[in-house]
């Protein structure tokens, strides 16, 4: 069965963002972020809003999709899995999103414990049920192993719901006391990645970041990458939106993330925005018209760190135990990413005995990865920035950490 609740063929979405920061606390920030949806029919262009303030991935309505396998197909993930002898065993990823349905049979077993900071499910702290989709969406793209298999099928997951059933985010706090939570139980449950699956505005450097809180953010995801947990975050989805400039969504613009853009995996036609972007062809390894990035000449500590498909990737959904959910945003490939990372903590640590540097990981998703230009192949109506960047070859990475370990 197919998952979408949102959608059908055409649908636009309006985003109205206030900001209010609350004068008793110096520390405090909301933000509300109010999404209304509305559908109607149209036969052959598929349009997809990407003008978010916070980056929220959306379900497509696509009968064509064909899953993870095109994704796993230009990674070379069966081969990676095969020489390497890697699945994400004994590994935990904490997914920050809208939630889980735990129930779900590509989960089955494999769900630690769940905690819920939103006012959502009475607000019951152990009840992370996810009433979006967004966050079983990705979760399952990193972890699924039933009808759907991810990434890395046999890793542990811990769902941690920050964001509400509409997948709004109300503030900062949720996200806070998840990560709090995170670095406190990290031994207990073996969490080696935390994949954070919003991030809002525009960025070159993290200091223009005009937020309270950032710095207790900046400290948390710090605090994770010393301790060897890798945080990794999309880009965001409004290059669009934001006249093309060169940048990044908080917080994939802190240093101490591995920061993930969207390409295409296949050659899927014409592919429509309703924020007015567009690409008359599409092929992959092309950069999607909607991928924020930031290239290394821009800031050399905060670049884009790695391009992976993240569009019409067909996943778990939450209609029912068996169904499926087609979504697309470099939230879907940044969990693409976070799969990935999963197999290269396991095959370090079954040589070395312990998990490797963030840097490193980074390094290796770098090194093995394979250069693309953006410009190169794209016809869109963006400004491409004619500068090379890096898309994700799982099997290329791998082998950069194997020779390393030699």
């Amino acid at each position: 069965m197919s998952d979408r609740k949102h959608f059908a063929s055409k649908w636009n979405t309006k985003f109205y963002l206030l900001i209010f920061v609350g004068l008793a606390s110096l520390s405090a920030i909301i933000c509300f972020i109010c999404i209304k949806f509305s559908t109607d029919n149209i036969a052959s262009v598929k349009k997809q809003d990407k003008s978010n303030e916070i980056t929220q991935s959306e379900e497509l309505n696509n009968t064509d999709a064909v899953g993870l396998k095109t994704t796993k197909n230009l990674i070379k993930l069966k081969s990676t899995s095969k020489k390497f002898d890697v699945s994400g065993k004994g590994l935990t990823v904490a997914v920050l999103g809208t939630g889980l349905r735990d129930t779900h049979k590509d989960f089955v077993g494999r769900v630690k414990t769940q905690l819920n900071f939103t006012s959502d499910n009475k607000k019951d702290i152990k009840d992370a049920s996810d009433g979006n989709g967004n966050g079983t969406h990705l979760t399952g793209i990193i972890a699924a192993n039933g009808g759907n298999t991810g990434i890395a099928p046999k890793a542990n997951i811990i769902p941690i719901k920050v964001l509400d059933n509409d997948g709004n985010l109300y503030s900062t706090e949720p996200s806070q006391k998840a990560l709090d939570w995170i670095i406190k139980n990290r031994r207990e449950y073996n969490i080696t990645a935390v994949y954070i699956s919003f991030g809002g505005w525009n960025y070159t450097n993290e200091k223009g970041v005009n937020i309270p809180t950032k710095s207790i953010i900046k400290s948390q995801i710090k605090k994770l990458k010393n301790n060897k947990i890798a945080v990794i975050a999309p880009a965001g989805d409004g290059f669009d939106r934001y006249y093309s400039k060169q940048g990044m969504a908080y917080p994939a613009i802190i240093p101490e993330t591995i920061s993930v853009g969207a390409i295409y995996d296949a050659q899927i036609g014409f592919q429509g925005y309703d924020s007015g972007a567009y690409t008359e062809k599409t092929a992959p390894e092309q950069i999607t018209p909607f991928s924020q990035r930031l290239h290394s000449t821009k800031n050399q500590k905060a670049q884009t760190d790695i391009f992976a498909p993240g569009v019409d990737i067909k996943s778990s959904g939450i209609n029912d135990d068996d169904s499926t959910s087609i979504q697309s945003g470099t939230g879907q490939a940044a969990a693409v990413v976070t799969g990935v990372v999963l197999l290269l903590q396991e095959y370090h640590l079954r040589k070395t005995g312990y998990l490797p540097s963030i840097d490193n990981l980074t390094r290796y998703l770098r090194d093995g990865g394979v250069v693309i230009n953006d410009g190169d192949d794209e016809i869109d109506n963006v400004k491409n920035t004619g500068l090379n960047f890096t898309r994700i070859h799982a099997l290329g990475a791998l082998e950069e950490m194997d020779k390393d370990l030699r």
